[in-house]
């Protein structure tokens, strides 16, 4: 199940804010989506989060940015063990690769790298106020770090968020 916590909000509303977002965190989890991973690929807990968090002050801050490294780069498909395969699932479905080979097409257009422009992308979100990203090396951190130099225009934006359309999930009633 999903946490939630509340840092350094002050006012007479803090009971009411923590509220609102346990509900609607409880309420996702009721619909088995076990994480607050978002995405490129998946942007469920974006729809069903963001709106309360706007609305009361709050931020997200999504885990696994990257998608396991596939939205880093394709050469993640190359690992003997890749997306959800080292907990015994199937790995990186048809779609994901699909939108992870666009984020690369595009990087490469845009002359960036694909983890700058899906971190990018990601720290753009009106309710995002950072991400946890899971690198493995040096070279991996400091190349996520420089996501937050990178200002993607609105055109940019716009041709990403518009990859996951077919697969999002529209935002709970």
């Amino acid at each position: 199940m999903p946490y939630a916590a509340v840092v350094a909000v002050v006012g007479e509303d803090v009971a009411e804010r923590a509220r609102a977002l346990t509900t609607a965190m409880l309420a996702r989890a009721t619909r088995s989506r076990p994480s607050a991973a978002s995405h490129l690929v998946d942007r469920a807990a974006e729809h069903e989060l963001a709106a309360t968090c706007q609305q009361f002050g709050l931020s997200l801050v999504p885990f696994a940015p990257l998608h396991g490294g596939l939205l880093a780069g394709l050469d993640v498909l190359d690992s003997e063990v890749q997306g959800d395969r080292r907990f015994g699932g199937a790995g990186f479905s048809d779609a994901e690769v699909a939108v992870a080979r666009e984020v690369e097409r595009l990087s490469r257009d845009w002359g960036l790298r694909p983890a700058q422009v899906a971190l990018a992308w990601l720290l753009s979100r009106p309710a995002v106020a950072s991400a946890i990203v899971g690198a493995e090396t040096v070279e991996e951190v400091a190349a996520n770090a420089s996501a937050a130099d990178v200002v993607l225009d609105a055109e940019q934006l716009d041709a990403l968020t518009a990859l996951g359309r077919s697969r999002d999930t529209e935002p709970s009633p």
